[in-house]
């Protein structure tokens, strides 16, 4: 047996930075596999995904690099796989604005059939670039966990400067272009992902690179999201 499902959390922040950790609790009878993710929301703010001890996101990730609507929604390329009887948290964290309503919606579909994982979406995102002054250059390294491989799908982000930035990456001294590549043509969204034509191989233990290059807006906050999934053996 196989149906379409949805599973949400929702929350109304009141204060700008405060945190609310929600937990869903996965039918005892039906695995879920997610194919979807999409969320409302009235401010930004940011969420990390786990399950018992497994993390689906390396840290706090902006809405926008996660999340799409149900006309645009984030389809994932890689389910995520949600064991039966076992418990899905999300934890949340407030933006700026204090009053945010927040609804976050996981779509898929539940079955009975057992399921075995031998790849599980996840996102790497880099520590969030903070740039102060024009033509600033700024770089920051994910590490890849010691016990999956990971293979990126897609490459999303959100700035303060309608993408006004230049990016340079490099993973194990494997370059992705010749030279400085405008953000509009590498970096899109949730709703509008840049899916690499080819997907790109990150063994376990090894590092990515990315360096920005801000545009002729000073002030200017770049996170810069991988998403694909784990290669579970």
């Amino acid at each position: 047996m196989e149906r379409f499902y949805q599973y949400s959390v929702e929350h109304n922040f009141t204060s700008a930075s405060e945190t609310k950790s929600k937990t869903i609790n996965i039918d005892k009878d039906y695995n879920f596999v997610v194919l979807k993710m999409v969320a409302t929301c009235s401010a930004s703010f940011t969420v990390s995904l786990k399950s018992g001890g497994k993390l689906f996101t390396n840290k706090q990730i902006n809405n926008a690099n996660i999340f799409g609507t149900a006309q645009l929604p984030n389809i994932l390329l890689t389910p995520l796989i949600l064991l039966r009887g076992t418990d899905f948290t999300v934890d949340m964290v407030n933006g700026s604005t204090a009053s945010n309503s927040v609804e976050i919606v996981f779509e898929g579909y539940l079955t009975d059939k057992m399921i075995p994982i031998q790849k599980q979406w996840k996102q790497y995102g880099f520590e969030q670039l903070s740039f102060t002054s024009t033509s600033q250059s700024l770089s920051t390294t994910i590490n890849i966990d010691d016990t999956y491989d990971f293979v990126i799908q897609k490459i999303v982000g959100t700035d303060d400067a309608s993408g006004d930035y230049q990016v340079f990456i490099t993973a194990n001294m494997n370059m992705f272009s010749n030279d400085l590549i405008n953000a509009k043509n590498i970096i899109g969204t949730a709703q509008y992902p840049n899916i690499l034509s080819k997907p790109f191989l990150l063994t376990k233990r090894s590092s990515i690179i990315l360096q920005v290059l801000n545009g002729a807006t000073a002030s200017n906050n770049v996170n810069i999201v991988l998403e694909g999934y784990e290669i579970i053996k």
